[in-house]
């Protein structure tokens, strides 16, 4: 389902970027004159506050990333946390180990 989604959007802005090469193609001359009439869409693209859109973007974005931040330094430091705790319980297993085993070599030195 992602696979489809993520294709549609990389060729809509496929798509939308052939079509405003092709739009800009004609006003290339050698001349330097520009021969273009706006049409439907270049009127719509004209009332279309850009600029406010992107600094809204790049705001959210931004608020975004910074609370992403947050939140994989919060992970790290309960992974943190886990592997210590971990390590802690490890340590003690080896130490009762060693113990058991200590008890064990010296009964089975003395019998002999």
């Amino acid at each position: 389902m992602y696979d489809i989604i993520l294709q549609s959007i990389f060729f809509i802005s496929l798509a939308v970027l052939i079509y405003l090469f092709a739009r800009a193609l004609p006003r290339v001359d050698d001349s330097g004159k520009t021969d273009y009439r706006k049409g439907v869409f270049d009127r719509m693209l004209a009332q279309l506050p850009l600029r406010e859109v992107d600094s809204h973007i790049n705001a959210s974005l931004e608020k975004f990333l910074r609370k992403m931040k947050i939140l994989v330094m919060k992970s790290d430091n309960v992974i943190n946390e886990r592997l210590h705790k971990i390590k802690k319980v490890n340590a003690q297993q080896e130490e009762e180990s060693d113990e058991k085993s200590l008890f064990k070599e010296e009964n089975s030195d003395t019998k002999k």
